[in-house]
């Protein structure tokens, strides 16, 4: 009995100590928010990359002097540069990248894509035409007959160091002092700083004879020569009180360029062995982009950066480039003109009066911002000019802003970047112009030489993670773009700490977007590269190539990647943020031709093309399902839709999508969900050709422009929907009286109290057998 009254006790602590545990212990519930997805796909517990982790591998600076020769390790080709195939440079196809160079054109260290140059310009000024010869050869096939040339590297290379004794010639071609662009033709008009013919003991080196000759302050000369495991290299001289530094000397790409017999080196100064009538040269070339139209401004001390989200803040509304909104209400298919006004410096010419190129918009706050020539505009609703600032060079054709961290990023022609504080309209800092890249390639003789390329800033600006991400393209005239320079911007200094070169394939009016740590974006020759942002190094394995050129920026939308290539091919891929690689991808064919972005929506894309080409040509506005990769919708229009269709949803039915078409109406286009009619048509003095992408302030109003100069300002009839002073939350959505809404801490309850019960009716019992056992007790005794 007293082991049964014991159990009883302990069984009703028990009871008690569940029934009310979840009052007095400290319980842990699920968020709602924890776990859940952020917009389109994208993780939203990220811990994004400090601004500082970037490395300093900015391609050019010519902090390291140059390799073998002279030349740079780093190149003025910049870091991970290519070389064409043996085919040529194929217009369509990627690959090209991966190709080694001749081995018998590069000295030992080079890298790929920056073979050393055959001195022959005139006035050995480096400068191309931008545009390569036809027919020409970029890797001669072998033969079984051993070159003369091919004899003498060899002899050079592998011969036994000899006794006795040879003449050469040795030369230092230095530079003078630039000052303007055009001080570039006459850089070497006073002739070389020095010549001289000397006997020398046979079996000697470029090496021993420049330090031979260069090594000697007393006679006014030195030499300054570097070793590292590329090799010795030279990096400056000095002559009579002249001196050249490369990297420094007119240009932070300048170097000092090594010519045996008026040709390149092909081997390091350690490694060539002089013979007989040899002729040496050291030529300093100046950097071609010398001195930058833009230069550098770096804010001292640091920005500090706060993230400001805001409305439509890049091309095609967010760093996602997905331009679909929702709006509160219900959508009407109504129409009207607000306001439309030109914007602008206006230009004459013999064809007629026209306005600067007006960039995309930004809607930040209650403001309209945009940049025409060189000026920063920023509107208030009724379209004022509320303030202006000046830019330090004009936008491109193109001009794709973006806004974070409460600055207005603008890319100017020549690639570079000013920041604009949205509020006062400051300048806060401007990063370089880059002007000229620098792409090697062989000639009619299998000589690789540099070919110099303007730039262009025609792609779309990214800002992630306190750095801003800058995409340029190399002018090559018609056909893909022979190159292109993705740079890394830093958001609180302006300064650029990485960027990468593609010296095979530019980025023309591409856009790139942000997956963790890799940058995604594709080039004109097909391929969706793969970019550490950290390092600015290209994941060359994870590259995919789609068989044309990508003239879309990347848009990221429900965990995949959306895009269109210049054949017309529609494309969804998916995406791997642990690695970097790609997954499954799908296509559909919606034309002849497109480089529009697409909007996706609730399992459609809504995209723009082309079905013939010519001009103004045949243009297609297209709604593709997801779901079957096939097309729902096509309507057909006069003119190329190039424009990115802005989406606007409202509280039900269809969305209203909304487009321009490359004709002279300069007209905007609305797909109801049924049928394309005609938003808006402007009067007959403000039509003209647009390829614009409309967007919208999120209260109904639409904003485009044309040629034509004007900015409009389109309202849609939105009808509100009144919205009770209450809502009843549903059951089980909040706590009620501290007990969380699970179910499962009522059914703890009530275990509790059925032991609670047993334990009572436990100890019942026993008292009552107490009882009895008492009385029997007591009989006993009596008798």
């Amino acid at each position: 009995m007293k082991g049964l009254k014991k159990w009883g006790a302990v069984v009703v602590i028990l009871a008690l100590i569940l029934s009310f545990a979840p009052f007095v212990l400290p319980t842990t519930y699920a968020s709602a928010e924890e776990g859940a997805p952020t917009v389109e796909g994208m993780a939203g517990n990220e811990t994004p990359p400090p601004a500082e982790s970037l490395q300093d591998e900015t391609s050019g600076e010519a902090k390291v002097p140059p390799v073998e020769g002279g030349l740079s390790p780093e190149g003025i080709g910049g870091e991970e540069s290519s070389s064409p195939s043996e085919e040529g440079l194929s217009e369509g196809a990627g690959g090209e990248e991966t190709q080694p160079l001749p081995e018998e054109g590069l000295p030992e260290g080079t890298d790929e894509g920056e073979a050393p140059v055959n001195e022959g310009t005139d006035g050995g000024e480096l400068q191309g035409d931008g545009e390569p010869d036809e027919g020409q050869a970029l890797n001669e096939a072998p033969t079984e007959e051993t070159p003369p040339e091919e004899e003498n590297t060899l002899a050079r290379s592998q011969g036994a160091r000899g006794t006795g004794t040879i003449t050469v010639t040795f030369t230092v071609t230095g530079s003078k002092i630039l000052e303007t662009k055009e001080d570039h033709a006459t850089a070497y008009e006073d002739g070389p700083w020095l010549t001289e013919t000397v006997v020398i003991e046979s079996g000697k080196t470029v090496t021993d004879v420049t330090n031979q000759l260069l090594d000697n302050p007393l006679n006014g000369r030195s030499v300054v020569i570097y070793s590292s495991t590329y090799g010795s290299f030279l990096n400056e001289i000095s002559v009579d009180g002249k001196t050249n530094t490369g990297g420094i000397t007119n240009g932070q790409n300048s170097y000092w360029y090594l010519l045996i017999n008026g040709n390149s080196s092909e081997m390091g100064m350690d490694e060539t062995i002089l013979t007989e009538g040899d002729a040496i040269e050291w030529k300093f070339v100046n950097d071609p982009r010398f001195p930058l139209t833009v230069e550098q401004e770096t804010a001292d001390p640091p920005l500090e950066l706060t993230p400001i989200p805001d409305y439509w803040t890049s091309f095609a509304s967010s760093n996602f480039h997905n331009a679909a909104k929702l709006v509160d209400g219900t959508l009407e298919d109504h129409f009207e003109l607000l306001w439309g006004k030109p914007y602008g410096e206006k230009y004459e010419s013999p064809w007629g009066d026209y306005y600067a190129t007006k960039s995309d918009f930004l809607i930040i706050g209650d403001h309209l911002y945009f940049a025409a020539a060189n000026e920063l505009f920023k509107l208030n609703r009724d379209g004022d000019i509320v303030a202006k600032e000046k830019l330090r060079n004009t936008i491109g054709f193109f001009g794709r802003l973006a806004y974070d961290y409460g600055l207005i990023v603008v890319p100017l022609d020549g690639g570079a970047v000013q920041a604009v504080d949205a509020k006062t309209m400051k300048t806060k800092w401007v990063a370089e112009a880059q002007d000229l890249m620098t792409i090697w390639k062989p000639n009619d003789e299998g000589i690789w030489n540099p070919v110099n390329y303007k730039i262009q800033s025609l792609a779309t600006l990214l800002i992630a993670d306190e750095v801003a991400y800058s995409t340029t393209t190399a002018d090559g005239g018609s056909g893909p773009s022979p190159g292109g320079i993705i740079r890394a911007i830093s958001m609180a200094t302006g300064e650029t700490p990485w960027q990468y070169q593609n010296s095979s394939s530019g980025y023309y009016w591409a856009g790139p977007v942000k997956i963790g740590k890799w940058i995604v974006i594709g080039n004109d020759g097909g391929d969706l590269e793969v970019i550490d942002s950290l390092t600015g190094k290209r994941v060359f394995e994870n590259t995919v190539n789609v068989g044309a050129p990508i003239r879309s920026t990347i848009v990221h939308a429900d965990g995949k990647l959306y895009f269109t290539s210049r054949d017309g091919t529609f494309h969804e891929i998916m995406f791997k943020k642990e690695d970097g690689s790609f997954g499954k991808r799908r296509s559909v064919q919606i034309g002849q031709m497109s480089t529009s972005t697409p909007t996706i929506y609730k399992g459609k894309a809504y995209v723009g093309g082309a079905t013939e080409g010519g001009f103004p040509g045949k243009g297609v506005f297209l709604v593709v399902d997801l779901a079957t990769m096939s097309i729902d919708f096509q309507h057909e229009v006069t003119g190329d839709v190039k424009a990115t269709p802005l989406v606007i949803a409202g509280d039900k039915g269809d969305p209203y999508v909304f487009f321009t078409a490359n004709n002279d109406a300069g007209a905007l286009y609305v797909y109801d969900g049924k049928k394309v009619k005609e938003a808006y048509k402007p009067d007959q003095d403000r039509q003209n050709y647009s390829i614009f992408s409309p967007v919208t302030d999120g209260k109904g109003t639409i904003y485009y422009s044309n040629d034509s100069g004007n900015i409009f300002a389109i309202k849609m009839s939105v009808k509100e929907v009144k919205k009770p002073d209450t809502v009843k939350e549903p059951a089980g959505t909040k706590p009620v009286d501290g007990i969380p809404p699970t179910g499962e801490t009522r059914v703890l309850l009530f275990k509790g109290f059925l032991l609670i019960a047993l334990a009572s009716g436990l100890a019942f019992a026993a008292k009552v057998n107490r009882k009895r056992k008492s009385t029997v007790s007591d009989d006993d005794n009596c008798s």
